[in-house]
């Protein structure tokens, strides 16, 4: 049986050169792994991070997020 893989991805960049530039990306994913068989799920994850003469700076946010930390298989039973 057929099955397909649905999200959404959105990337954007900025930056500006010279002694006060500086650089900045975005992302943000939705439908990660909706399927319910993988080990990380989440409606959305989102990140950012940016660079100038001051530094550098980042964050990540899930949003829904399931982590299964035991892995099963299939049938049920716990893999060693």
């Amino acid at each position: 049986m057929p099955w397909f893989l649905w999200f959404f991805l959105s990337v954007e960049t900025a930056g500006s050169l010279g002694p006060s530039g500086g650089a900045s990306a975005l992302m943000s994913i939705s439908n990660v792994n909706t399927s319910g068989a993988e080990y990380f799920t989440a409606t959305t994850v989102a990140s950012s991070c940016t660079a100038d003469g001051a530094g550098t700076s980042g964050f990540t946010v899930v949003t829904d997020g399931m982590l299964q930390t035991v892995a099963r298989q299939r049938d049920g039973t716990t893999l060693r």
